[in-house]
């Protein structure tokens, strides 16, 4: 009977690695190959899992791996620091971390799909989360934004009333003194 890591190229180390951090093995594949936006998610996240994990682990040979080894398990660094700028910011929208983790079989999370995203692809990219990201931004700074310039106009509007009331009250006096 064949492991599941026997007919990957990764070394006993990283099978040393996965299992003491129980990263799941069917994350594995061909580093520099084509995987999908929902894979490069759950690696990140298994990732990150795994590197929070390594101090509160006892290591069979007594060496910690270092967040390099770890992250070499599923892909390479470079790859992984450039997907890292675009995947720490998903956190805060929860509706797309959802949408990240659904399984096919959540048919209300498929039939979803174009309402997260505004559009209807079979296949996302990370180019096309960091555009969303992007937009999810603009949206909240415009309103930012918007909030600012209620603030103002309201300061404008009692500034404006002071200004009306000393103006009243002077020419009432200006009438009385007459």
């Amino acid at each position: 009977m064949t492991k599941p890591h026997e007919h990957s190229l990764i070394s006993a180390r990283q099978v040393e690695i996965m299992t003491t951090l129980d990263m799941d093995q069917g994350l594995v594949g061909m580093k520099g190959s084509r995987v999908s936006l929902e894979m490069i998610w759950k690696r990140y996240t298994t990732i990150t899992k795994a590197i929070s994990m390594v101090g509160d682990t006892e290591w069979e040979l007594g060496k910690r791996p270092v967040d390099s080894e770890i992250i070499g398990v599923y892909t390479g660094k470079s790859a992984y620091y450039d997907q890292l700028k675009v995947l720490q910011h998903v956190h805060v929208y929860p509706e797309m971390v959802e949408w990240l983790e659904r399984s096919e079989l959540d048919t209300a999370l498929v039939q979803n799909t174009d309402h997260i995203w505004g559009y209807y692809k079979a296949s996302y990219t990370l180019k096309d989360l960091e555009k969303w990201l992007a937009g999810k931004q603009k949206e909240a700074q415009s309103d930012r934004k918007g909030k600012k310039k209620e603030t103002v106009v309201r300061r404008g509007r009692k500034i404006t009333m002071v200004m009306l009331t000393l103006l009243f009250l002077t020419k009432k006096e200006h009438i009385r003194s007459q």
